[in-house]
């Protein structure tokens, strides 16, 4: 395809796999595959042409993964590292696009599914790979599912003793403020809850300095698909609800946000969801009568 298409494609897209990066025992062909694919994309972008090689980890919810979930439901590694389809449907739209962030290029590789900060050290035990060193940096990351000890533990205790979702949303409101707070170096004070999360960012300069920030020289940090992630990893986590990135990076409001998760928290009772879902039914009959 490389050499028989023509130079002036809008896009050329491969889809890869992870095992390209990390390994797969008894795949070696496999990986080498994935790999190629990885640098036959960055060849054809240093020759100016497009090219995009997209690593994608085990999908959930569909295909082999969905149909033999039983086998895999011990699989507590690879379940760490899933991703969905409508995720895959984002990345790969922008892809096509070739712009993320507004105005930045695509760059040539993009790798889903190994997330890094304290998912990735709970990794350490039962996958060799995630003790490779050039892993360290995500091993050594913190972002907003960093280990916060007491924080976390007292947001879940205060979480389950919830008395209605509208009190567990509250929590999980403040909890995600503080979070945002923390990972773009801004006061929670500051954060408007009225506000989706993608419209706040803080500052940081290149080289990155975490202490003093320059005004003339650094560069915005905002909320973008990899700080979404965590967000994703934290909250599955610690509220045990299934979010996607996508309702993370959408215009719905903080506030909306934390009253979606804690609906679809599976550590509520679910006499809670059975409320909100009458609630609902009882709002669509009105609107329909």
């Amino acid at each position: 395809m490389h050499e028989l298409l023509p130079s002036s494609l809008d896009f050329f897209i491969m889809l890869s796999s992870t095992s390209g990066i990390i390994g797969n025992p008894g795949q070696a062909n496999y990986a080498a595959g994935n790999t190629f694919q990885n640098g036959l994309a960055h060849y054809r972008r240093r020759k100016g042409l497009k090219a995009t090689s997209i690593d994608l980890s085990a999908v959930a919810g569909i295909g082999y993964l969905a149909e033999n979930s039983a086998a895999y439901e011990q699989r507590k590694t690879l379940m760490k590292m899933t991703i969905k389809e409508d995720e895959i449907h984002h990345i790969f739209l922008a892809a096509i696009e070739g712009i993320i962030k507004g105005d930045q290029e695509m760059p040539p590789q993009i790798t889903t599914g190994i997330i890094g900060g304290e998912v990735l050290r709970s990794l350490l035990p039962v996958a060799p790979w995630a003790n490779d060193s050039k892993f360290i940096l995500l091993r050594k990351a913190d972002g907003l599912s960093g280990s916060s000890g007491g924080g976390d533990t007292a947001m879940r205790d205060a979480f389950l003793v919830s008395e209605s979702i509208a009190e567990a949303a509250v929590i999980v409101e403040m909890a995600l403020t503080g979070r945002l707070a923390k990972a773009l170096f801004i006061n929670s004070e500051d954060i408007d809850i009225t506000k989706p999360l993608h419209s706040y960012g803080g500052m940081f300069s290149n080289p990155p300095n975490r202490l003093i920030f320059h005004p003339c020289t650094d560069k915005r940090y905002t909320v973008d698909s990899l700080i979404a992630v965590e967000v994703r990893n934290w909250v599955m986590k610690e509220i045990k609800s299934d979010i996607s990135i996508l309702d993370i990076l959408s215009p719905m409001p903080i506030s909306q946000l934390a009253h979606k998760i804690a609906e679809d928290s599976k550590l509520l009772p679910a006499s809670f969801r059975a409320e909100v879902l009458e609630t609902k039914v009882a709002g669509a009959e009105v609107i329909e009568g």
